[in-house]
């Protein structure tokens, strides 16, 4: 079953390429996020996810905190800081684009659960294709921009600094928002699209990867199910140390009510307080593994008020106290 509002968006694909411009043009991130769902989740680890609801409003905040020309006119290949995420690392494990491309459909959902792309090869010319398959919100360009730029630098890895495509495919009819994204030539651009389909010489797909020795053992990315369920544990292991998310805020991030969302973690055959519960124990389990945080300050970092509250809670989860766990 498709749950096609739960969308989250790994960190790693969208926060180099949209925040590192704004932050060299004094953008006061920190400032706007104040206030903002996005501001309760670490943003500095890679491996987080955020809900994309989330992320396209914070990108429609920056662009009005901005005026004219917005957000736009930094998101560029230009501007790009870092094209080789870790997430492109992986894809860049494979010998030839090729390879990458097959990747990158295979695990879409790495980068964002409402992300769909496809590839068909037609003779002498190739077709990428992507589309976000949520509907259309005041930040969702945003999104697609990111995508286009990061897509863009990876031909230009293998093409050189000046390819560009054979034909670029758009849905509308217009591309004036995106327009100064676009690479540098002449090139025709159509219209009236399902998705955005980049298409190129077949014959760059046998190119060889010029990143391939150096990433050639990199780990390719976990196939993962992202159900209600996983989608919820993954946003709870992102939040803020002393921060978790309840319910409630669930179903803001995936516009639905929290009885829906009670009901398909229900079919799921899970429940939130379990899924919260878990998320804790993990979070606190890794400290006082790899931490020389003494009980009450993990208890603290955890949100709890009271460290008695803590130490019952994880007694009550793994049958033993905290404090003999990191003495056995």
């Amino acid at each position: 079953m498709s749950y096609k509002n739960t969308h989250i968006a790994k960190l790693s694909s969208f926060i180099p390429t949209f925040f590192e411009p704004l932050r060299r043009q004094g953008v006061p991130i920190e400032k706007l996020l104040r206030g903002h769902p996005l501001n309760k989740f670490d943003l500095n680890g890679p491996d987080n996810y955020v809900p994309m609801m989330a992320l396209y409003d914070f990108m429609y905040k920056c662009d009005r905190y901005l005026g004219p020309p917005g957000v736009m006119s930094l998101l560029s290949s230009d501007n790009a800081s870092e094209p080789l995420s870790d997430y492109a690392k992986n894809m860049f494990s494979n010998p030839n684009l090729l390879g990458l491309i097959e990747d990158s459909i295979k695990y879409e959902a790495v980068i964002a659960t409402n992300l769909r792309a496809h590839f068909k090869i037609t003779g002498s010319r190739s077709r990428f294709s992507f589309v976000f398959i949520d509907p259309p919100s005041p930040g969702w360009e945003f999104g697609v921009a990111v995508l286009i730029i990061n897509t863009m630098e990876v031909f230009k890895l293998f093409g050189g600094p000046d390819w560009t495509p054979l034909e670029l495919q758009v849905p509308g009819t217009s591309v004036r928002k995106i327009e100064k994204l676009l690479p540098k030539g002449d090139y025709p651009i159509k219209y009236g699209y399902p998705d955005y389909g980049i298409i190129f010489p077949t014959t760059m797909l046998y190119m060889s990867n010029p990143y391939f020795e150096i990433y050639a053992k990199s780990e390719k990315p976990k196939m993962a199910d992202f159900s209600v369920a996983n989608c919820t544990e993954r946003l709870l292991k992102s939040y803020k140390p002393g921060l978790m998310g309840t319910m409630g805020d669930m179903a803001d991030y995936f516009n639905l009510s929290t009885r829906t969302v009670r009901r398909m973690l229900k079919e799921e055959g899970k429940t939130f307080t379990e899924l919260r519960e878990r998320a804790i124990f993990l979070r606190s389990l890794d400290l006082l593994s790899t931490s020389e945080y003494k009980i009450h300050e993990i208890a603290e970092y955890l949100g709890y008020s009271e460290s008695a509250n803590f130490i019952r809670f994880f007694k009550t989860y793994s049958g033993i106290s905290p404090g003999m766990l990191r003495n056995s």
